[in-house]
């Protein structure tokens, strides 16, 4: 090593001078920072006092801990706070109070602010944050109640706005859908459906709905709550979105009958529960193929068919054969059976025997007894179609005039008439309408229907339900009703009009289809059961289908001829039978038999038919009659109930009160027997007249045949004594004696 590179060493006089320079330069900076926070201080005061606050704040923040730079640090923040209160920036101030903490007066000042800010929000902010700002504060003074009635405000509003807007909507929504439903032009089964649309679109499209404005202030709040709650469109909305629907199902419902088929029909008719029995008739030359003249073509000549009662023919007046029988007469009764001739009616005559043009058979029942002319039985049936048509049932003037004067025994005449007087109200059920006579040749109705649907009711009767269908067409709607089809709306609307010109019965145009319902109906019965037929046949959802019972749909097994017997005494024909009527409420007013006697080769010998007042329902009657002029004993005999006309069904059994036959006996001396009785009346209205029947039967209780005679008045709860002369060849040991109303 060198003697230069040696290292130096410092003496201790440098040493010295630089320990002695740094010593110098932490006093100075010492010095400096002590003075710089004096500097600082002193300036935030300058600030301060000059009430630069934030500025203070500022350079004092920079020394918080130096003197008492917090204390006013706080100051200043609090005399900021309390100008933004001077100044009305309430918000502000009550930040600023708030982040001052228990300085002071700040919390409470903070409290202050807050509620100055929530009515200033209340006034002229917004209500929702006034309520928040009042809601924020507790119970200070009355912020509760001040955020409680801003909150009620709101709520107001808002249920007032989603109210009116949920029915602006739902107006808007059935205007379009009506708008819709016009522009489609659909066919409504009830026009004024369509016509209250139509009004429904107009008023709703008049009611013009407008919206207040959004509201801010409490006072704009309330006003708006106020507006809206004077709107009110859902009445408009609901009548409107009604007529929607009631148009909609109603063009529905037409569309089920326009042009429906016949299955359909009878379909729909069988789910109505006063509807027993349906029945398809078919086309218009169905319905009318029932000429007069082939009325009585399965009867024998001399027995006219009891369908002529039904139907007339307006226009052949002179071909009318009138169904004309001796009914009930005793040995001394006078029977007529005339026939109108079709060629010349003036030229009918007593006392004829009418040749059956194959069998050579004689159908003769009229013969004058000389010896009791006070005893003529008549036996009437009106025509209701045609009066001035009516052939009477008498004895001829000319061959013994003194056998029809009623005046010699007034009591004891029998008239078998249906008068009108007696039941006004069904004086009109059978009369055929327009559209039951047929047109003349050459002019067919323009207007036909294309098919009949017919059916039976309870409603009319519980016998209705157990008429065949050939019966029930027969009737014509009488049982229940009828509906018909047409080819176009517009010819069922003239058929409806025809109808109403009419004046007769309920019936109702629907679509193709006409409905009838029967006279014989109240009128609250007809407009409840045509409520129910519509709305079966219009409706998307008609319902189960009735079950019913298995009917028989037969009268025959319900109206029936118990027993007959039969007896030939010189030259003249005594038959007897019993007739049962098994219906459980239901009474059929003359209600008649036609009996039939046939030799050993089942040719027909004689014919007979004979009618009585009523039978009621579980009543048996017993019945007998005569026939004249019969030259050989029959070899059988055959009765059969002939089919009531619909209004002889009724549910009165008034006709059927009792009578009692008491104390009878016969007296027989040598030709002559006598019937001795008492007739004891136990209703409280007087009888007027009545019949008495005397059967016959042998030894083991088969019935033979019979007698009838008839008996004047008897009064109400009293007893008559009757006498009658018997054909002495016919009186039995055995017999029985009955007694009902004339």
């Amino acid at each position: 090593m060198s003697e230069n590179s040696a290292p130096r060493k410092l003496s201790r006089g440098k040493i010295a001078l630089i320990a002695a320079v740094v010593a110098i330069v932490i006093i100075a900076v010492a010095v400096y920072l002590l003075t710089a926070d004096s500097r600082a201080y002193s300036r935030g005061v300058e600030l301060q006092e000059a009430g630069a606050y934030s500025e203070a704040i500022a350079v004092l923040e920079t020394i918080p801990d130096y003197e008492d730079a917090r204390e006013r640090i706080s100051a200043c923040a609090y005399q900021i706070a309390l100008d933004k209160e001077a100044a009305g920036s309430y918000a502000e101030a009550q930040a600023a109070f708030a982040a001052l903490g228990d300085y002071l007066d700040a919390a409470e000042r903070a409290e202050e602010a807050g509620y100055r800010q929530g009515v200033l929000l209340e006034e002229t902010g917004s209500a929702q944050e006034a309520a928040a700002a009042f809601e924020a504060l507790g119970s200070y003074k009355d912020s509760a109640a001040r955020a409680a009635n801003l909150q009620s405000a709101l709520e107001r509003y808002a249920a007032e706005l989603e109210r009116v807007q949920e029915q602006t909507e739902a107006l808007e929504a059935a205007l379009a859908a009506g708008e819709v439903l016009l522009s489609e032009d659909r066919t409504p089964l009830d026009e004024a459906t369509r016509t209250e649309l139509q009004a429904a679109l107009k008023a709703g499209v008049a009611a013009s709905v407008e919206l207040p404005a959004e509201p801010t202030t409490l006072a704009e709040v309330e006003d708006a709550a106020d507006a809206l709650a004077r709107i009110d469109c859902a009445a408009l909305a609901e009548r409107a979105q009604a007529a929607v629907e009631a148009y909609t199902d109603s063009t529905a419902r037409y569309a089920l009958v326009d042009g429906p088929t016949t299955e359909f029909v009878i379909d729909r008719l069988s789910r109505v529960p006063e509807i027993a029995n349906v029945v398809l008739a078919g086309a218009q030359d169905e319905a009318e193929d029932a000429e007069s003249e082939e009325v009585a073509e399965d009867a024998p000549e001399g027995v006219v068919n009891d369908a002529l009662e039904e139907a007339v023919d307006d226009t052949a007046s002179g071909e009318v054969a009138e169904d004309v029988t001796a009914d009930d007469a005793t040995s001394e009764e006078v029977a007529a059976d005339v026939t109108a001739d079709d060629a010349a009616p003036e030229e009918a005559a007593e006392d004829v025997a009418v040749e059956d043009a194959e069998s050579e058979e004689v159908v003769d029942n009229v013969e004058a007894d000389d010896t009791a002319p006070e005893e003529v039985a008549e036996d009437i049936v009106t025509e209701d179609a045609a009066p001035e048509e009516v052939v009477e049932d008498v004895a001829a003037e000319d061959a013994a005039p003194e056998e029809v004067a009623e005046d010699a025994a007034p009591e004891e005449v029998v008239d078998n008439v249906e008068a009108e007087d007696a039941a006004p109200e069904k004086a009109e059920e059978d009369v055929p309408t327009a559209e039951d006579v047929p047109a003349a040749d050459g002019e067919p109705d323009a207007n036909a229907p294309t098919a009949r649907v017919y059916f039976a009711s309870t409603l009319v009767s519980e016998a209705c339900i157990y008429l065949s269908d050939e019966d029930l067409m027969a009737s014509d709607g009488a049982c229940g009703g009828c509906v018909e089809f047409y080819a176009t709306a517009e010819a069922a609307q003239r058929r409806d009009g025809e109808l109403a010109s009419q004046g007769g019965g309920a019936h109702a145009a629907a679509g193709t289809l006409v409905v009838r319902l029967s006279d014989v109906l109240s009128a609250r019965e007809r407009q409840a059961l045509m409520a129910k037929v519509l709305d079966a046949l219009t409706t998307s959802e008609p319902g189960e289908t009735v079950e019913r019972a298995e009917q028989t749909q037969s009268l025959s097994e319900l109206l029936t001829v118990r027993e007959t017997g039969f007896a030939v005494e010189d030259g003249r024909l005594y038959y007897a039978l019993v007739l049962a009527n098994d219906m459980a409420d239901t009474t059929v007013e003359f209600p008649r038999v036609r009996v039939s006697f046939y030799d050993e080769e089942g040719e027909l010998i004689a014919a007979d038919e004979s009618v009585r007042l009523a039978i009621c329902p579980g009543q048996e009657l017993a019945w007998a009659s005569d026939i004249w002029h019969i030259d050989e004993a029959p070899a059988s005999v055959e009765a059969e109930v002939v089919t009531p006309r619909s209004r002889d069904f009724v549910n009165d059994v008034t006709l059927c009160a009792p009578l009692e036959v008491r104390a009878a006996t016969i007296d027989q001396s040598g030709d002559a027997a006598t019937l001795t009785c008492e007739i004891y009346n136990p209703n409280s209205f007087e009888a007027p007249s009545a019949y008495v029947t005397i059967l016959y039967r042998d030894s083991e209780g088969a019935l033979l045949c019979g007698e009838n005679a008839a008996c004047g008045p008897i009064p109400a709860g009293e007893s008559i004594q009757f006498e009658t002369p018997l054909v002495a060849g016919l009186v039995q040991d055995t017999f029985e004696a009955f007694a009902s109303l004339g």
